[in-house]
């Protein structure tokens, strides 16, 4: 089976903790005041650190991601608005009829931030390193039998069995990025850097890291060697700002050009008025809700099936009323820009039958994300109509994250917020409904599932692929352990003046620095 390493790191606590235009924040009346005319520092804001540290092949979150592929570049990226892959640190690429080789040609006249060149030695070097730290990320590089470098600019990786998602890995923005072997080197250590990575870079992107200061501030400085496009901004400033409300006023009075996330859907209209730009992209993430299997009631499929109907049902007021414009009622067991606006795996209509009543269930969401709780109200009263005596209880992250360890002593279900890595579909399944997935948070199992998924990586022909991956999320709604609820998206706040915004619908929460500008 193709492995996926069980992912109990906070990239969910970033989500639910901030929220996708779903957080609650104070309202304000104060008029935008711009930044001074034609300033080429960029000031953004962050509710909190990259979890763990910059290292990036521990990074595994999504606060931070804007931040991690300014200082570093991946082979791949993905074409704006689409899932199409796209040059970078490779120019061209090519695999073998049968799925096991691929061949990269690289960028001649790459940089990294020391000054030494960028080749396919420091490529074999990186993916070397990622396999050995045994990091939740290192399961993009894990199916790599063994590498080789023919020359400075061509690097080729063997997989010991095919995945046709290895390519969007390469694409992912938490796909292998490339630091300088002699900075590697210089500060191994005994942890192969992993000390010294957490708070420096030295990577090929656009800007430098010159300060880290966590739980306050960062400052990026445009880096005169960078390969590409010279960026117009000279420095970015990133701000931690923890509370919501007071990054919102921040935005207003002009000290913030930038919050990527975060603004509740109430408040973007007065935002708006205020001078500020309102941007919308549609995303990969969406709201789901898991059904506890391994006690009762949900130990029951047709119950399982009985919830999943209600949820389902009672998405399409609960979405809007939550979320507004900013998302939709889930159409397919796939998020919308993984599933051809739902023909991948339609959810299917399920029956709304009774469960014998005052069947009672405990129903938890985060405890800090007020629109969880708005939505979970709506499904408590779709659960009650069908027999249901839903209790609902607010739980952090932590204790989310904990559910995995003992899902006897769990809840019966929760709400929370996913994304995918990539923009593939097996970054959305595996992940979530594998047997070993690190989203999948109460254990459930069902070989024929982890099958599909496996036959969908392997899959010869795009046809074959489509059908193994269409026939694992029509079983993943009929097994129905997991509940799509919405497909939402990411709503972009930014002072008047700032141009160039480009959304990548598998980077979430995240714009590139390199493309804005001011005018």
């Amino acid at each position: 089976m193709l492995s996926h390493r069980r992912k109990y790191f906070p990239i969910l606590a970033v989500i639910v903790c901030a929220g996708l235009a779903l957080a609650g924040c104070t309202g304000g009346s104060s008029t935008g005041k711009p930044t001074a005319t034609g300033s080429r520092t960029l000031k953004v804001g962050y509710y909190g650190d990259p979890s763990g540290g910059i290292d990036p092949d521990v990074f595994y979150d999504v606060e931070g991601a804007s931040l991690m592929l300014a200082m570093y570049d991946t082979l791949l990226t993905y074409q704006p608005g689409t899932t199409t892959l796209a040059p970078n640190l490779a120019s061209s690429w090519t695999e073998s009829a049968d799925g096991l080789t691929y061949t990269f040609k690289l960028r001649h006249g790459v940089k990294f931030h020391d000054g030494t060149a960028f080749n396919a030695e420091a490529v074999a070097v990186n993916f070397k390193r990622r396999a050995a730290l045994k990091q939740a990320v290192s399961y993009m590089v894990d199916g790599v039998a063994k590498t080789e470098t023919p020359d400075p600019y061509t690097f080729i990786a063997h997989l010991s069995e095919r995945n046709n998602a290895f390519l969007d890995y390469m694409a992912s923005m938490y796909g292998p990025k490339i630091v300088s072997p002699k900075a590697l080197t210089l500060h191994a250590s005994t942890d192969q850097a992993q000390k010294w990575l957490s708070s420096h870079e030295d990577g090929t992107g656009p800007f430098t890291l010159t300060s880290y200061n966590p739980g306050s501030a960062y400052k990026l400085t445009r880096f005169a060697g960078y390969w590409g496009k010279r960026p117009y901004f000279a420095h970015v400033d990133i701000s931690v700002v923890a509370d919501v409300s007071t990054a919102e006023l921040q935005l207003r009075s002009g000290t913030l050009d930038l919050l990527t996330h975060g603004i509740a859907n109430a408040e973007l209209a007065s935002l708006k008025s205020a001078g500020l730009h309102v941007s919308k992209f549609p995303a990969a993430i969406r709201q789901v809700v898991l059904l506890n299997q391994s006690k009762p009631p949900f130990n029951n499929k047709a119950v399982r099936q009985a919830a999943a109907a209600g949820i389902l049902a009672a998405s399409a007021n609960a979405v809007p009323a939550a979320i507004g414009s900013f998302g939709s009622a889930a159409q397919s067991a796939y998020p919308r820009s993984l599933s051809a606006a739902g023909a991948l795996a339609p959810l299917p209509k399920l029956q709304a039958t009774r469960v014998p009543a005052g069947t009672k269930i405990t129903f938890t969401y985060t405890s800090s994300e007020p629109a969880l709780l708005q939505l979970a109200q709506y499904f408590q009263q779709a659960l009650d109509k069908v027999g249901f005596r839903v209790v609902l209880k607010g739980d952090t992250v932590t204790q989310e994250f904990g559910y995995p360890s003992s899902p006897g002593a769990a809840p019966n279900a929760t709400l929370s917020t996913f994304n995918p890595d990539a923009g593939h579909p097996d970054t959305w399944g595996r992940p979530v409904w594998d047997s070993a997935g690190g989203l999948n948070l109460f254990l459930f199992k069902d070989k024929k599932l982890d099958g599909l998924l496996d036959a969908g990586a392997r899959a010869a022909t795009p046809a074959e692929e489509k059908t193994a991956y269409g026939a694992a999320g029509e079983l993943a709604s009929q097994d129905a352990f997991i509940v799509p609820v919405d497909d939402a998206d990411d709503s972009i706040v930014s002072s008047a003046d700032l141009t160039g915004l480009t959304h990548v619908p598998a980077y979430i929460w995240m714009v590139s620095f390199a493309k804005l500008a001011r005018g």
